[in-house]
């Protein structure tokens, strides 16, 4: 192979050649992890979320408003892996339809790797009582309190974060409410 400089680029020659660029790249590939995630399409990125959709909701005859989804994998036109129910008394949500345990390992660690920022806040909106437009950022008691929180969510310890009804059904609510529920009233002045 010729030897090439910083500034020009020589196109390879032979197959030989194409199969040692090929045999390097999968080298650097494999010791290097940003490389092989830098590299991979939209629809590859796609494959490993997991969205909230078909969002139907239900007001129970004692004045709650409860709520069902489904969780697909991949985008709203994606497989659905799992389905969650939220009963109308103010609380518990459950999950089923799930084919296995693996189903639900999967979509704890996609949420546990990508919702830190929801989490983070949802704890400031509980802990002030205020829209995250309301809150300021440099407050330090407010960072104080958080840091134990955030702590516990990059340890991935359900019972230190606060999620007692379950990592799953947290997500959820919180797609559920953040996402749909409150897009009609985001934009409303007051």
């Amino acid at each position: 192979m010729k030897v090439t400089t910083s500034n020009t680029k020589t196109p390879l020659e032979n197959q030989k050649e194409v199969d040692e660029f090929l045999e390097r790249q999968r080298e650097r590939q494999a010791s290097d992890g940003n490389f092989a995630t830098a590299k991979r399409t939209l629809k590859q990125r796609k494959k490993n979320r997991f969205v909230c959709c078909k969002i139907d909701s239900r007001l129970s005859r004692k004045g709650w408003v409860s709520y069902n989804l489904e969780i697909r994998k991949g985008s709203t036109r994606g497989h659905t892996v799992a389905w969650v129910d939220q009963a109308g008394e103010g609380g518990a949500e459950h999950v089923y339809g799930h084919a296995n345990k693996e189903v639900l390992t999967e979509i704890e660690n996609f949420i546990w790797d990508n919702c830190i920022l929801d989490y983070v806040r949802y704890m400031a909106e509980n802990h002030t009582g205020l829209d995250i437009h309301s809150i300021d950022p440099t407050d330090k008691d407010l960072l104080r309190y958080l840091a134990p929180y955030k702590r516990a969510w990059l340890d991935r310890d359900t019972d230190k974060c606060g999620i007692y009804d379950g990592l799953i059904g947290w997500w959820a609510t919180w797609v559920a409410e953040n996402q749909y529920y409150a897009k009609k009233n985001r934009y409303v002045k007051k």
